[in-house]
C-alpha cells in the first residue's frame, strides 16, 4: 500500500488568486513547501479600464513561473473580469472537470506543512463516505476539544483552506433551485438546534436565492445543509487567514478575531470511532464565527436599518 507521505506528494492543488501579491507569495510558498504533483492556478481579471488593478493581477500571475520542483500546471487566467461569486465556482468546476480530488487554496488562506497531509489522509480515508462532504483545515472551537480523537463532524463548512472530491462538487446546485420547497420542509425545521440558527440562515438563504449577495460560500453552505453533509473538522487549527485589512474583498478589520489565527500541529492522527455530527460544536461554532448572541432582537432590526440608511 501506497504510504502516507507518497500520496501527498500525489495531491492536486487549486489556488484561487485574484490582486493581492504580499498573501498569495506566501500562500504560493507554502504551496511550494508541500510539491503538490499537480497544481490548478487559477486568476480572475482586473476590473475593465482599472490600469493599477491590472498591473497587480500581472503580478500575481507571474507567480506560477516560480515553479521550480516536478509538478504539471494548469493555468486559468480570466480575460474579464468576473463576480467573485462565478469567479470561484466556476473555477472550482474547472479544477474538478480534471480531478477526482483535491484541495482548494485561495491566495489569503496560509496552511501550515500538516494541513496537506491533514487533506490527503481524509480524503482517502473518507472518499466513499457519501454523508462525508468535505475537510477543513478550520478550527474555531477556541481551544475546547471535541471528543477524544484528532477530528470531529461538524455540519458547519468553512472554506479557509478545503479540500473535496469530484463526486460532491458535482451535486452542488449553484442555482439553490431546491431553496423554494427545502425552507419549507421538516428537514429544515428539525435541521437547527435552535430558532436563532434557523433565522440567521434562512435570511442568508433568501438573499443567496435572490443574488443579492456576491459570494459563493453561503450557496457550498446551503448545499451542505439541504444534504446533511459533514465536515471533516480538526481538533487544532492548521490554516491561517491572513487577508484581513485594505485590499480584501470582505473581510476588512485588521485587527479581527480570526485574523493570523495560530496554526498547530494535528499528528499523530487518532481517528473518531464513529462518523456523526457534534452538534454541540456546531452551536458553538454558530456563536463564534456568526456572532450568534447579535442575531437576537433588537440586533437584527438595527442591522436592517443600517443596511437600509447607509446601503451596507
Amino acid at each position: 500500500m501506497e504510504s502516507l507521505d507518497k500520496r501527498s506528494k500525489r495531491l492536486s492543488v487549486l489556488f484561487l488568486t485574484y490582486k493581492r501579491l504580499e498573501t498569495s507569495e506566501k500562500v504560493f510558498s507554502a504551496i511550494r513547501d508541500a510539491q503538490p504533483e499537480k497544481l490548478y492556478f487559477a486568476n480572475n481579471a482586473a476590473i475593465e479600464g482599472n490600469v493599477e488593478e491590472e498591473a497587480k493581477v500581472n503580478s500575481v500571475r507571474k507567480l506560477v513561473d516560480q515553479v521550480d520542483w516536478k509538478c504539471e500546471v494548469h493555468t486559468r487566467f480570466l480575460e474579464s473580469h468576473m463576480s467573485v461569486r462565478d469567479s470561484i465556482f466556476s473555477s472550482i468546476s474547472w479544477f474538478f472537470e480534471n480531478e477526482e480530488q483535491g484541495i482548494i487554496l485561495e491566495d489569503d488562506c496560509l496552511p501550515n506543512p500538516e494541513f496537506f497531509k491533514f487533506c490527503s489522509e481524509m480524503l482517502y480515508r473518507y472518499k466513499k463516505e457519501e454523508s462525508v462532504w468535505a475537510i477543513t483545515g478550520n478550527n474555531f472551537q477556541n481551544g475546547i476539544l471535541r471528543g477524544d480523537a484528532s477530528y470531529f463532524f461538524s455540519s458547519q463548512p468553512h472554506i479557509w483552506g478545503w479540500a473535496t472530491w469530484k463526486s460532491i462538487w458535482v451535486k452542488v446546485d449553484q442555482s439553490m433551485s431546491f431553496w423554494p420547497a427545502w425552507k419549507r420542509s421538516e428537514h429544515w425545521h428539525t435541521f437547527w438546534d435552535n430558532k436563532i440558527m434557523k433565522n440567521y440562515w434562512y435570511s442568508i438563504f433568501e438573499q443567496m436565492y435572490r443574488s443579492e449577495i456576491n459570494t459563493w460560500d453561503y450557496i457550498f453552505d446551503a448545499n451542505v445543509f439541504y444534504h446533511s453533509g459533514l465536515i471533516v473538522t480538526p481538533n487544532k487549527n492548521l490554516v491561517s487567514n491572513i487577508g484581513f485589512g485594505p485590499g480584501s474583498t470582505y473581510t476588512f478589520y485588521k485587527n479581527h478575531k480570526f485574523s493570523n489565527m495560530p496554526r498547530e500541529n494535528i499528528y499523530p492522527l487518532i481517528h473518531p470511532k464513529k462518523i456523526e455530527r457534534n452538534r454541540t460544536a456546531d452551536y458553538y461554532d454558530f456563536y463564534n464565527t456568526r456572532n450568534g448572541k447579535y442575531q437576537r432582537w433588537p440586533f437584527t432590526w438595527l442591522r436592517r436599518i443600517k443596511q437600509i440608511f447607509f446601503k451596507k
